[in-house]
């Protein structure tokens, strides 16, 4: 029975990372070049939803992933129970330093994560802040949070984000799944 059973495993293709909903994407290049090393993860159904928006949660746990996270916070975080699918993530994140709480230490972990917060994540995370604050051609440039513009023109001053056909940034949208693949892999591009 084991032979039969490691004869089977042995016939299975390893793990395909081609989602049907991803084929002919803009971001599809970047979603299978983090989905390959499991980095990000699709859906039960085979669908990756890049056009979805991604929570703050999901956010986080695919951080600590790439830097391989493992001590967590004990600090007290109200909207944060021990039994939630993140909480342990959320712990990690808020130890190691990636995500702050609101001014209640509030963590809203479902709440869709906005550009600005995701990219101020991210240059936690990955890149030093080095912004020289040089005029950008953005036109809601304006628009950013005082304590996300660093991290902002940081990334835009470095290439991992360029912004719309319009001249825009958006940074108070909501961010999709897409979005995130593509800030990721071009951050991990330039730093190789």
């Amino acid at each position: 029975i084991i032979s039969i059973i490691i004869l089977i495993l042995l016939m299975i293709p390893s793990a395909v990372f081609a989602y049907s909903d991803v084929e002919g994407h803009w971001a599809e290049k970047h979603i299978s070049s983090l989905s390959k090393d499991e980095v990000i993860k699709g859906y039960a159904d085979n669908t990756f939803k890049p056009d979805s928006y991604i929570t703050r949660a999901e956010l986080v746990t695919i951080v600590n992933r790439l830097l391989n996270n493992s001590i967590q916070s004990y600090k007290y975080i109200p909207d944060v129970n021990s039994n939630d699918w993140y909480a342990v993530e959320i712990r990690k994140a808020v130890y190691s330093g990636i995500i702050n709480g609101d001014s209640n230490d509030s963590m809203r972990p479902n709440d869709y994560i906005t550009r600005e917060e995701a990219v101020a994540v991210l240059q936690r995370a990955f890149i030093e802040n080095n912004a020289s604050h040089n005029v950008l051609a953005h036109k809601d440039i304006t628009e950013i949070s005082t304590w996300a513009k660093d991290s902002f023109y940081t990334f835009i001053e470095s290439g991992y984000i360029s912004g719309y056909e319009n001249y825009t940034i958006r940074p108070k949208a909501n961010i999709t799944r897409a979005e995130v693949c593509k800030i990721i892999d071009v951050i991990f591009s330039k730093r190789m």
